[in-house]
Formats: structure tokens, sequence, C-alpha cells
């Protein structure tokens, strides 16, 4: 039976297999390199406001990413840039992502977390018609000019996670001078019985406080490769989740927000005590200004 890369722990158990004989040996040559004005900005700004502590994915968005990112640069015309690829999803332990199996939210369906929580639904609900837009700066719609080519050519849910929403979500911290924090990656176990357990790929809190998470959180960010409807019950089931977390911190709040996105297309929720809203419109990244808007108006509470 074939092996995960994830179930070979140790160089000893790699030689058993593959028969290499290993050699110690100072192979690594150094050159010197000019990293460009942007990026160091950049990587400055995300050590100083991302807890790369916090989780992989964090570590992987803030540190791994940006340097091989710009790296690639220098060489995009000769060689290829690839990204983590899943293997489809299969219930086979030896095979599913980590992402998988050890993530009660993404058990939830949206037919699920609606019987489980008795959640009353409006499928069509209007959250997003009446927002204004904002301009988005200068510095993100470069980014998304560079970076959105990139991600649908790799076409991954991580691409587009990095490349393009993970952008979105800085702006809109910086939009509101960081006082709110942002989280990606991070581990958010709220009630074990309920399955209200796992990772969340982003999340919004209305605190600063950037190194732990405080309440009260308010939007829950569901990343997915391309379709947004199987998200959505994994996002209102961290939705709920928010709700408790919030509650037993005793800084309850009337709405918890949700966004399922695939970088490329945006769709927005919100759960109002037991009564869950989907927006009917679907937006794509280039209303990036009504995104910001939309966003923008739900940390305000006004969505």
């Amino acid at each position: 039976m074939p092996l995960a890369f994830s179930d070979f722990k140790t160089v000893p158990e790699v030689q058993e297999i593959s028969k290499i004989t290993p050699v110690q040996q100072d192979f690594v040559r150094h050159e010197v390199s000019n990293p460009s004005e942007h990026f160091l900005q950049e990587f400055a700004l995300k050590q100083q406001h991302i807890d790369v502590f916090a989780s992989e994915g964090a570590r992987c968005e803030a540190l791994i990413f940006p340097i091989l990112w710009e790296i690639y640069k220098a060489y995009a015309t000769s060689v290829y840039g690839w990204q983590r690829m899943d293997r489809q999803h299969t219930q086979h332990p030896l095979r599913a992502n980590r992402r998988f199996f050890s993530m009660p939210y993404s058990n939830f369906t949206l037919e699920k977390v609606r019987e489980t929580f008795q959640l009353e639904t409006f499928e069509e609900a209007d959250i997003s018609s009446g927002i204004e837009p904002i301009t988005p700066s200068a510095e993100l719609t470069k980014a998304l000019a560079r970076n959105v080519p990139v991600a649908k050519a790799i076409n991954t849910e991580k691409a587009k996670s990095e490349m393009i929403i993970a952008n979105i979500l800085l702006e809109l911290r910086e939009h509101f001078e960081r006082r709110i924090s942002l989280f990606s990656g991070i581990d958010f176990n709220v009630d074990d019985k309920a399955e209200l357990t796992g990772v969340c790929d982003f999340l919004v809190s209305l605190s600063s406080v950037q190194f732990h998470l405080e309440a009260p959180i308010i939007i829950l960010v569901e990343a997915k490769k391309d379709n947004l409807t199987v998200g959505f019950g994994q996002c209102v089931a961290e939705m709920v989740a928010a709700q408790r977390f919030n509650a037993e911190k005793g800084n309850d709040i009337r709405c918890v927000y949700g966004v399922v996105t695939s970088g490329i297309v945006w769709q927005f929720l919100k759960l109002e005590g037991q009564t869950l809203y989907i927006d009917s419109t679907v937006y794509v990244i280039g209303q990036c200004d009504k995104i910001l808007g939309i966003l923008t108006s739900m940390v305000k509470q006004k969505a």
C-alpha cells in the first residue's frame, strides 16, 4: 500500500524504503541577492502583525511563501512555481490530507449545520446591495494585478488564499488602522461534543490584540478552490462556534458574519441569533472595492 509523504517521520524510515545511502556534504553555495524594497516592506509588516508561531498556515503565508515568491520572480521565465497540490480527497487515512481528517468543522454540510443547531435560514437574503464600495489602496491594486493571474494558473485553494484572500484581509486591517486583528490557519476549538473544533482558514476579531485570539470574533472566512456551496456548512459551523466563543468570553455581539470565497468569487453570510442569512449576490475579484466595502460594513456591524 503506498504511503503518504507525511507517514515518513525520520530519515532512516526513508532510507529503508528507498535504499538511499546518506552522505553528509557541504554542497550549498551562497549567492548575494538583493530583495526588492516592496518585499522588504511587506515581509517586515507581516512579521510585525501576524503571529507566525500560531500555526503552520501562518508561517507558510507570512514567511515561507513570500520568500519563495520573491525568488521565483527573478526566474519566472525559465522555471515553474508550484504550491502544495492535494490529492483527491478520499476517506482512506493514509491518503487524506491533514486538513480533512483533523477538522470536524469540515464534517458539516449546510443541511447538517441547520439541523444540528436549529437555524432558520434565508437563502436569498440581501446583505450587501446597499453597501458603499471602498476604493482599494494602490498597494492592494498592484498586488492583485500581479497575484491573481498566477493564483488562477496554479488553481489551488492554498495559492488563492495566500495570493488573493490574505491580501484583501490585510487591507481590511489597515483600513481600520490595525484596531482589529486577523488570524490565518488558527486552531479554533470551542466545543468538542458539538464538533465545533478545528482550524479556521481566516478569522477577524474586533480586538486589536494580535498575539492571541480575543473576543469578539466578527468574521469567519472559509477558502475553497472553486465550489463555494460546499463551504457553506463549514463556514456556518465556524460562525456558530464564534457565537459561543464570544458569549463564553462575556463579549457577545449581535451578529457574526461569514465569507466563503475562492479568492476569485466571494459570497457573504450573516448569523443573527438562530437566524442564518445567505446573500443572494455573488461578487468577483474585479469588484474588489465592493468586497472591501462589505467587509468594512461587517466589522462595523452594519451589514
